[in-house]
């Protein structure tokens, strides 16, 4: 549903200049790897997962579950949209250039809790 809404907002006037930030965490299994497999899946977005060593103090832990690939427990993704040229012909887009890391660009952004939401895979 929230790639449906991503893929919606880049297809609207102006929707070509979107960037996005996402702070995840991993809950029973590597939601960011789901994330982005089905993002690039759709060729709309150049995706970016943070520097871990930019992330604070405290989000560098790990998971590792039986049948999951194993990954961070916390990350953020950055996503920006591929020019509509370059989503028909599949070409690879140049990372933005940003003066912060993206990990501190995303605590500016986001503050509290995310509360309960479903999991990326369907499966909670």
């Amino acid at each position: 549903l929230l790639l449906d809404t991503l893929a919606a907002v880049i297809e609207e006037p102006g929707g070509a200049a979107a960037e996005v930030i996402l702070a995840v965490k991993n809950r029973c299994a590597n939601e960011v790897a789901t994330f982005r497999r089905l993002a690039e899946e759709r060729g709309l977005w150049e995706v970016r997962l943070a520097d871990p060593e930019t992330l604070p103090e405290g989000y560098d832990a790990w998971f590792s579950l039986p049948g999951h690939e194993e990954g961070r427990s916390y990350d953020i993704i950055h996503l920006t949209a591929r020019r509509q040229k370059e989503r028909r012909e599949g070409d690879v887009v140049a990372d933005s250039d940003s003066q912060q890391p993206l990990a501190k660009r995303a605590r500016q952004l986001v503050s509290g809790s995310c509360g309960d939401h479903p999991r990326l895979d369907g499966d909670g």
